[in-house]
């Protein structure tokens, strides 16, 4: 694969940077941390597919090759499969921890945010209406699992500031 031109792995550097502070603003608001919230994305193997991913994201109009389309799909999968806050990391939803679950509702909600405040592109109107019809219909959550992410949603939803998310996200918007 093509190493990216520095303008798109900028672009990346910031944009990622912008998610991470974003997930950590979700998690603060919970009187939670996750530092190390998608670091392996700031490294290869993952930095360049990313990159390429993260750039095509926000400019339609750039001309991803296959190879590139191909790399990212690779990459996606394989940080899905290892980054214990996603649930493709597990064989079985049972074993996810409740800190895991709260990292992965604090991840849904920066992406959730960022697609509607930011890209204007989101296919759900709220991180419930994903929960419901996309994350809980593909993965069997225990009870109590089911019970932490509808909680944490609630609460996030409440105590979610509009111009504080912005304000993370300000980079990309100038």
């Amino acid at each position: 694969m093509m190493n990216p031109p520095r303008e798109i792995l900028d672009f990346h550097i910031i944009r990622t940077t912008a998610h991470v502070a974003s997930v950590g603003y979700f998690a603060r608001l919970l009187g939670r941390d996750f530092p190390d919230h998608d670091i392996d994305k700031f490294s290869e193997p993952m930095r360049t597919p990313y990159a390429f991913l993260n750039y095509k994201d926000y400019h339609p109009e750039f001309d991803a090759s296959p190879e590139m389309v191909e790399s990212w799909q690779l990459a996606q999968r394989a940080h899905h499969a290892t980054a214990p806050h996603h649930e493709d990391s597990y064989s079985s939803m049972a074993l996810m921890t409740d800190d895991k679950i709260t990292e992965m509702v604090c991840d849904w909600f920066s992406a959730s945010y960022e697609k509607t405040l930011i890209r204007d592109e989101n296919k759900f109107s709220s991180v419930l209406d994903f929960y419901r019809n996309d994350s809980a219909r593909q993965h069997a959550f225990t009870n109590h699992q089911d019970e932490l992410i509808l909680s944490l949603i609630d609460d996030l939803e409440y105590r979610m500031n509009v111009a504080e998310f912005m304000k993370i996200w300000k980079d990309l918007c100038s």
